[in-house]
């Protein structure tokens, strides 16, 4: 769609440039053949020049319209890109103290949990080996 308008764009200036060319051109060779006094000549081209001017800053001032309005369109779209580009980094960021943070509390978890198992065996290993004490004492 962009790229449209930049052809359409370009189109315009050369149609411009082109009907400028064409139009002085043309101009002149009307003057240069018609049969006129040089003062009538003269004032003939100074108003086919004026003309020509007046019609080219027309021309030209629609070309600048239609140019501001393809870059304003053109920044609300990059604006709403970066807007989109800027949530989606965000809703993938991690913050790294947040991370270390998170990792410290999970690691002193596992530790915490390692411990209390290794009690827990501990413990079951002592009454194992007093159940298995006792018996021999008896006998002995």
């Amino acid at each position: 769609m962009e790229n449209d308008k930049v052809q359409e764009y370009s189109h315009g200036l050369s149609f411009l440039k082109g009907a400028i060319i064409g139009g002085i051109v043309g101009a002149i060779v009307a003057l240069a053949f018609a049969p006129k006094s040089g003062r009538e000549l003269r004032a003939d081209i100074k108003r086919r020049t004026n003309d020509l001017a007046d019609d080219a800053d027309e021309a030209l001032k629609d070309l600048h319209e239609k140019t501001d309005k393809i870059l304003a369109e053109g920044r609300k779209k990059a604006d709403i890109l970066l807007q989109e580009i800027d949530q989606k980094l965000k809703s993938i960021k991690v913050d790294p103290e947040e991370l270390y943070e998170s990792g410290k509390g999970l690691a002193q978890k596992v530790k915490d949990t390692v411990i209390k198992t290794a009690d827990t065996i501990a413990e079951k290993a002592n009454k194992f080996r007093e159940k298995k004490v006792k018996p021999e004492e008896e006998a002995a």
